[in-house]
């Protein structure tokens, strides 16, 4: 629990200000006398908890636990006064499946009074208008405020390595910042409640902090009465950052559980001692507090750990010190073991889909929330924050939505079953009277993609409200495709035939002469188009749609192929030095049977635009490829070299390029040397370094295509961009504001509308690292916010190939190669799942992610 040495109380002042609490607690100490109790209050003060830790799930007890000699402190939960209002005409997910509809919200001193049909007459009313509504989003595992945004080294008090590979005397409470400007953007996003943890870098990081998403001093953004939350971390980052094995790094924790044990036996000793023997104060460790307070269950554990091997050991480990795990954190590998999971009450905290980075994350399942579910394991769905962004905590629900979690788990993932698994489901995670009034107005049903808070409430604050139209949209569960029995067709042969049809397609995007054809079929022919449209055929071998859409193949841009597992030397093709001119082809680095190809398969990506990857200004050529083939044939390979690859950024750096003045001129030095109508692409954020690159292109006289990669703050000089219109595309990558660094911190996500409507060509791609280019479409689909449906499919499609000039490629054209994706429902939401995928002679049905 909270301790006055955490809040920066001072306890003397706490005597004076507060002599009725003191009176109280004297009248606990009934085996201790007068003359020892100031420094028996000090030191009970700074160890004991402060109240109940209301977990559902059971919790152990340790029977002989003497309770610190029946000494407890509480701290006051003071809420803020608002004017009381109330909510009316509202569809209330009240957070552990249940939904209210035509419903009310009473709020009164920052916390829900009721919930009813009507509202009383002297409230403050507030209209829903039928909206969807949930309880504040509660983000189990967020670095924010610790690592604050955009990145910065002085921000960064993630990881301590100053002290060893163990400091559970380590707290956030330290070194958490407020006013992060991060913080802003998680509380847009829908939540309103962060567990802050320390990093992994350590094996055991010490202790966390529970905030709620506001204030501009941690006294204002702590959660009083919070229970104790504990960091602790196996598996690759503590053994690489300290160079041990998985052996040493359980040494380490044995050791130190070995002696907090010591040290707590001495404390029980002392409590159990008559007051004559007492000649000394209780026997105390601020290094090893925490860790007496877990021995003591007065603590919920947080273990980062990825594989079955980590979890099993940190399972013995418990068994062994007598302490309970409250959850694995990450944890890809906990579907192998759900019922290990279950019996042992271990909450898991995992993501959706991000994976691959390492090899304790290359055995992930995208189906894992929905295995657990299966298994009655406590899901929780957090971001890892800034690793993946807390804003987008919702987005990652509706991911493990997509792959089979429930509905009613996807939103209790992300609201009481974090808030079980945080010791706080007495007070926050779900709408109910009495419970804090931390509430989301939604602009339409939460599961749906692009869901945006309307208005969001922190203890009946309101502390954002943002102008969004309500769409009222409701949803059902998306079938498991696994579970689904194909019908004989064309998947079902043993050797896909060169002739069949598609038929029962609702729409057909083709972005040729036609556009777009509503309710057609498709004939393939010897390999080829022939008709797409109403095309009567006798061709028996069909696959029938029954109402599904069809798109062209997908084009992601990026370094597919050359990354298997980034932080594996022998697993990626490597990075440049980029000081000079490169003549390096990426087509002789790809390894296309991998899996982040695998998944951009199976996610319609069929062609993949791939360049060298560099620390510095030079990254060589790019290549293009077909995802579809096993090896590096003259089939699969689309075109071996296309458009030069140049970078510009802080990020970009080097001790032979150190500035950003002296990779501008490496560049201009490149493109007035450049042969007319060529080619190049660059990677650049900063708006100031995209000015630079146009007063490179007006000053220039060859007529030189720039593709611009990254853009992230590309809002800002559109109207400096229109001149050069003719001349120049944008990639955005990511699609959505990432605000990482400081060179994309200025970044709209609403930039795309005006971009497209100053007639700038336009594109989108995500990074392929940790397996998110597989949501291309879906990051698309967000950005229906701003766009229309068709328009945005072209950012993934056509508008591509445009830039790089790609023939067959971004279209479905008659008398060309198939190179198509069939969906059963709208290509750009969650609830579609991809039928079939055609590039040339490679054909799937009903690929699946991994």
């Amino acid at each position: 629990m909270f301790s006055f040495e955490e809040s920066g109380t001072d306890v003397r002042e706490y005597r004076s200000t507060s002599s009725n609490s003191r009176l109280k607690l004297y009248g606990l100490i009934l085996s201790c006398t007068i003359a020892i109790l100031s420094v028996l209050i000090v030191t009970i003060f700074v160890q004991a908890k402060v109240g109940p830790i209301k977990v559902e799930y059971p919790r152990k007890k340790h029977v002989n636990y003497p309770d610190m000699c029946n000494i407890k402190n509480s701290e006051a939960v003071e809420y803020p006064e608002h004017i009381p209002f109330c909510i009316n005409n509202a569809q209330i997910l009240i957070g552990d499946g249940q939904l209210l509809t035509g419903s009310t919200i009473t709020v009164e001193n920052g916390i829900i009074k009721s919930i009813g049909t009507t509202c009383p007459e002297s409230f403050h009313i507030v209209n829903a208008h039928n909206a969807y509504i949930t309880p504040g989003l509660v983000d189990m595992h967020s670095h924010a405020g610790v690592h604050g945004l955009p990145s910065t080294k002085g921000d960064n008090d993630v990881n301590d390595y100053g002290h060893g590979d163990t400091i559970p005397q380590g707290r956030v409470v330290d070194s958490y910042d407020p006013n992060d400007r991060g913080i802003i953007h998680i509380l847009q996003g829908g939540v309103t409640t962060s567990q802050i943890l320390p990093g992994s870098g350590n094996a055991v990081g010490g202790r966390g902090l529970q905030v709620k998403m506001r204030g501009i001093t941690v006294e204002k953004a702590r959660i009083k009465n919070a229970p104790i939350t504990l960091k602790m971390a196996c598996g690759e980052n503590p053994k690489r950052n300290y160079g041990m094995t998985r052996m040493g790094t359980t040494w380490d924790m044995r050791r130190m559980f070995e002696q907090s044990q010591i040290i707590m036996r001495q404390q029980d000793e002392w409590c159990n001692m008559t007051d004559g023997d007492r000649s000394v104060p209780m026997p105390n460790s601020l290094e090893y507090d925490n860790i007496i307070q877990l021995l003591r269950n007065n603590a919920v554990l947080n273990v980062h750990c990825y594989k079955v091997t980590d979890m099993e050991m940190m399972i013995r480990l418990s068994k062994e010190f007598d302490f309970s795990i409250g959850s694995f954190h990450h944890a890809l590998e906990a579907y192998k073991m759900p019922q290990i999971l279950y019996e042992n009450d271990i909450a898991i905290a995992t993501f959706s889909d991000h994976s691959n980075y390492k090899m304790e994350a290359f055995h992930h399942s995208v189906y894992q929330a929905r295995i657990l579910e299966e298994n009655n394991v406590n899901v929780v769905i957090k971001t890892d924050h800034p690793v993946t962004s807390s804003s987008r905590l919702l987005y990652s629900a509706q991911r493990a939505w997509h792959y089979g979690l429930s509905s009613k788990q996807t939103i209790a993932s992300v609201t009481i079953n974090p808030s079980n698994a945080m010791g706080l489901s007495h007070r926050l995670g779900i709408i109910k009277e009495g419970f804090d009034a931390d509430i989301v107005l939604w602009d339409r049903n939460p599961l749906l993609l692009g869901a945006r808070p309307i208005k969001v409430w922190i203890e009946g604050e309101l502390l954002v409200e943002q102008d969004y139209e309500i769409r009222n949209n409701r949803v059902v569960d998306i079938p498991d495709p696994s579970k689904m029995v194909l019908e004989e067709t064309l998947c079902n042969l043993e050797k896909t035939p060169s002739s069949f049809r598609i038929i029962g397609a609702k729409i057909i995007h083709t972005f040729d002469s036609s556009d777009t054809i509503s309710e057609g079929n498709i004939i393939i022919e010897n390999g080829l188009v022939t008709c797409v449209g109403d095309c009567p055929s006798a061709i028996d071998r069909v696959i029938d749609l029954k109402g599904g859409i069809i798109v062209p193949g997908f084009i992601h841009v990026g370094h597919l192929g050359l990354i298997e597992v980034s932080q594996e030397s022998n697993m990626v093709d490597g990075y440049l030095n980029g000081d000079s001119k490169s003549h390096v082809v990426a087509i002789d680095g790809i390894k296309p049977n991998i899996n982040q190809v695998r998944a951009a398969w199976a996610s319609g990506i069929t062609t993949a635009i791939v360049s060298p990857r560099s620390s510095g200004v030079h990254s060589g050529y790019s290549s293009s490829f077909n995802t579809g083939g096993i090896l590096l044939t003259e089939d699969t390979i689309i075109e071996k070299k296309m458009s030069y690859n140049l970078n510009a950024g802080m990020s970009f750096k080097t001790k032979a390029v150190p500035t950003l003045s002296s990779q501008i001129y490496q560049i201009r030095k490149f493109i007035n040397t450049t042969p007319p109508n060529t080619t190049i692409s660059i990677r650049a954020n900063s708006a100031d370094v995209m000015l630079s690159l146009l007063r490179i292109l007006k000053g220039s006289n060859n007529s030189i295509h720039l593709i611009i990669i990254g853009a992230a703050e590309v809002n800002l000089i559109i109207d400096e961009l229109k001149l050069f219109k003719n001349y120049i595309s944008i990639i955005l990558e990511p699609a959505h504001c990432p605000r990482k660094q400081p060179e994309q911190y200025r970044c709209d996500e609403s930039a795309i509308a005006k971009l497209i409507d100053a007639g700038i060509n336009v594109g989108i791609t995500e990074i392929e690292n940790a397996m998110a280019h597989r949501n291309l479409r879906w990051e698309a689909g967000i950005l229906t916010n701003y766009i229309d449906n068709h328009t945005a499919i072209r950012l993934i499609t056509k508008n591509i190939a445009d830039m790089y000039n790609l023939q067959n490629q971004g279209t479905i054209e008659i008398g060309k190669p198939p190179n198509l994706v069939a969906f059963t429902d709208d290509p750009l939401s969650l609830k579609s799942t991809i039928e079939l995928v055609i590039h040339n002679s490679n054909i799937e049905c009903r690929p699946r992610q991994t």
